[in-house]
């Protein structure tokens, strides 16, 4: 930057001109090559996401709390993370009666495609402990 307020200024020679013209040259030539950064860590630049954002186990005590305040639900003992909604006595009205009221409590909203895989506690548990917003925070 200097050198250039000097020539516009005509302090140098002409020799001393040509010579700092060719190193301003020189140097944008420099400048308009490419520069390639890498991170000196490879392993630090990708991304790892956890198994589970959320205990499943926990996330299916409260799950099964939930379902055995329900109306329908005869003996919540018998209740377990392996029970379907039918051995539990719990029909499609119901079972979306249980979903709604899992959805306030959670503060979660399950997709219409996401009713249809749920078939035992557990798969509702695993859903929401694979889901980061789901998670308790």
């Amino acid at each position: 930057m200097l050198a250039k307020i000097l020539l516009n200024r005509n302090l140098y020679s002409k020799s001393a001109k040509t010579i700092l013209n060719g190193m301003y040259s020189k140097n944008l030539r420099l400048l308009k090559n490419p520069v390639k950064f890498y991170h000196p860590v490879r392993e630090l630049m990708t991304k790892k996401t956890p198994k589970y954002y959320s205990d499943p186990n926990d996330l299916g005590e409260e799950i099964i709390r939930i379902i055995s305040l329900h109306d329908k639900v005869t003996d919540p003992t018998k209740i377990t993370m392996a029970s379907t909604f039918e051995e539990i006595g719990l029909d499609s009205i119901d079972f979306v009666e249980c979903l709604l009221q899992i959805e306030y409590e959670i503060g979660y909203d399950f997709g219409a495609a996401d009713w249809e895989q749920f078939v035992t506690i557990n798969d509702i548990a695993q859903f929401l402990a694979k889901d980061y917003y789901a998670q308790k925070h």
